[in-house]
């Protein structure tokens, strides 16, 4: 017997013929081609999310502080193309080498003041939505070196100054102060010792508000009332990147437009005084200056600055290995113990569909979310353990439908000459029923199992949105974080996750339904 020949012969019993001749039926039917350029596109798409995202991305997904350079609930960039008024993200990164040097001379003594500055130019009719300063590496003060002195505190982190000064003129102060001290690490000596962990200053108020009150009060004849802070009366970024309109001169009808032009921003680092300015430069390693734009990357981002676009990319392999997973498992139980029960009968077979008649009348979806909360509860930082729970859960009621089907189909199968000549030949049940029936029901079972992916793609995320399953980046969750944000008029937060649910599941009903023509010949003639 040729390799060839062997080869065939393995195929067809284990029912790969059949597979690929259904294949090829399949593709015949215009519904089929469709369905299948379709799968191949979502399966390429799911295996490119596995290489090019991180391995700990359902953590990195949770992380907020991993977030928080992202604009928080903004549209994607693209609206910007249809008209959208849109400010882009800005962000600058300056290098610690880019520092120039003020000396500020007192009565006394004289501080070396080390400084960086940018230019932001803003040229729309839109406010940005925050800003955001990254301080890499901050050079700490070796007040031993500098006063050659071993009492009192050895090493001091400098004062930081940020400020921004307007196209109008008006300077404000948007930080003042100094970071803690966490941890440190020598990089050359005593001199060069830095404050290792990243400096993030999010502005939420305007320090000197005072000031900025009278600037605004002499140069637009205008009260405002910044009191109370920003987030109480006016937000931040208004302020800052706003001119004041009062509509009857009141203060509580004061109102901020957008002012156009070149903003400077300074980033001030204040020594000891009379400190040699070589032990301190540079003072930082990098900063970096976010100004959040109006608008962000392909999709947008959520009420916690999550590239949404990152979520639904992990979203495609998540729903596609739940609804195969389900499906298949499905499948195999099913065929295999409804073969089982149409071929041996009796007992065996009253057990069997009696099990499947008590599963079919239990309600599935409050057994799911009474499993689901539980392991929930019990594995609260292990989302993907829950889901997997969930999953079998699914896979241990649902087998009992396609069982019923393959025990009518294995009765009819069982009584054909070529099963009774492999008893008389003295085969094995374990033999016919895994070489002789099974074969036989294969594009049924093929059949059965993509029309059951949609189903478990559409149970599980129905799960997430109920809260069940969390922590999980997928297309369910996606949802039910804008469900309980009611983000009702956010329209990129829930228009793209439903889409792909419902495009995914198309996917495998129009592969479905040329399989139907196949299962069932009267269907070709239509």
């Amino acid at each position: 017997m040729s390799k060839k020949s062997g080869m065939e012969k393995v195929s067809k019993r284990l029912g790969l013929t059949a597979l690929k001749e259904g294949f090829r039926e399949v593709w015949r039917y215009g519904t089929g081609k469709i369905g299948i350029v379709m799968l191949v596109v979502l399966v390429s798409i799911a295996i490119s999310a596995v290489i090019v995202l991180p391995p700990n991305f359902p953590a990195l997904w949770n992380d907020i502080k991993a977030w928080q350079e992202n604009p928080k609930l903004v549209p994607p960039s693209w609206v910007a193309y249809l008209g959208v008024p849109a400010v882009q993200q800005f962000e600058q990164t300056i290098p610690g080498s880019q520092y120039a040097v003020n000396m500020t001379t007192t009565q006394y003594y004289t501080v070396p003041v080390l400084y960086y500055t940018l230019n932001y130019n803003l040229n729309k009719k839109v406010f940005p939505t925050g800003l955001l300063f990254e301080i890499q590496k901050i050079k700490l003060l070796d007040r031993y070196r500098a006063y050659n002195i071993t009492s009192g505190e050895r090493y001091k982190v400098p004062t930081i100054i940020i400020t921004i000064t307007r196209p109008d003129g008006i300077k404000m102060v948007l930080y003042d102060g100094a970071p803690s001290i966490l941890y440190e690490k020598n990089i050359a000596g005593e001199a060069y010792i830095y404050v290792d962990h990243p400096l993030y200053i999010s502005p939420t108020n305007v320090i000197n508000a005072d000031e900025v009150q009278k600037a605004f009060q002499k140069l637009y004849n205008v009260t405002v009332n910044l009191a109370a802070g920003m987030g109480n009366v006016y937000k931040l970024s208004n302020v800052v990147f706003g001119k004041p309109v009062a509509r009857t001169g009141a203060a509580s009808n004061v109102t901020f437009v957008p002012l156009e032009g070149t903003y400077a921003v300074s980033i001030y680092f204040v020594t000891l005084p009379n400190f040699p300015v070589a032990l301190a430069t540079p003072p930082a390693g990098s900063i970096k200056v976010v100004i959040k734009g109006s608008v962000y990357g392909v999709m947008g981002t959520d009420t916690y600055g999550r590239d949404l676009a990152l979520g639904l990319y992990f979203g495609f392999p998540v729903a596609l290995s739940i609804g195969l997973v389900v499906a298949f498992l499905d499948t195999v139980i099913g065929v295999i113990v409804g073969a089982i029960s149409g071929y041996y009968g009796g007992l065996v077979d009253e057990f069997i569909q009696r099990t499947v008649d008590v599963m079919g009348n239990i309600p599935l979806l409050p057994i799911l979310i009474i499993i689901g909360e539980i392991a929930r509860q019990l594995y609260p930082n292990n989302p993907v353990l829950v889901i997997w729970i969930i999953l079998l859960t699914i896979v241990i009621f649902s087998w009992g439908g396609l069982t019923i089907v393959i025990r009518s189909m294995t009765l009819s199968i069982k009584g054909e000459q070529y099963v009774e000549a492999a008893k008389c030949l003295g085969a094995s049940n374990k033999r016919i029923i895994f070489l002789h029936i099974i074969p036989q029901v294969i594009p049924y079972a093929v059949a059965s199992m993509v029309f059951s992916v949609p189903a478990a793609i559409l149970t599980v995320a129905g799960l997430a949105v109920l809260g069940i399953i969390k922590n999980m980046p997928s297309w369910g969750t996606i949802l039910a974080d804008a469900r309980a944000n009611a983000a009702i008029t956010d329209w990129w937060w829930i228009i793209p996750p439903g889409i792909l649910i419902a495009i995914t599941s198309l996917t495998f009903v129009l592969i479905g339904m040329a399989l139907e023509r196949i299962v069932e010949p009267r269907l070709r003639t239509r």
